[in-house]
C-alpha cells in the first residue's frame, strides 16, 4: 500500500487502515503510538484488526484532548456499536 502521508512512520500505518485521521490529528496523538500500539490511560491496545473498536475509542479520546476537535460521526456511531 502507497503511503499516502510520508510523515507518518510505517510502522503507525495501522493505526490509519483502523481509523480515519488527519495527519494533523496523528501529529497530535503521534506520542501515544509506540511500538506498534496506542498507549492510552494506562493501556497498550496493539494496532490490529481484532482491536479496531477499542482503538476507535481511544482515538476518540485523544481527539477530545486536542484543543478544537471534535469527535467525527463516524467514530462516534463506532463507540456506540462498540457498547451495544
Amino acid at each position: 500500500m502507497e503511503n499516502l502521508f510520508p510523515e507518518i512512520p510505517a510502522e503507525s500505518a495501522g493505526l490509519l487502515t483502523l481509523t480515519r485521521i488527519s495527519p494533523e490529528t496523528y501529529r497530535a496523538i503521534a506520542p501515544a503510538v509506540k511500538d506498534g500500539a496506542l498507549h492510552v490511560d494506562g493501556e497498550a491496545i496493539e494496532l490490529n484488526a481484532e482491536n479496531s473498536r477499542k482503538v476507535a475509542a481511544a482515538v476518540s479520546r485523544l481527539r477530545r484532548a486536542i484543543p478544537g476537535k471534535t469527535v467525527s460521526r463516524e467514530t462516534r456511531s463506532t463507540i456506540s456499536a462498540g457498547a451495544r
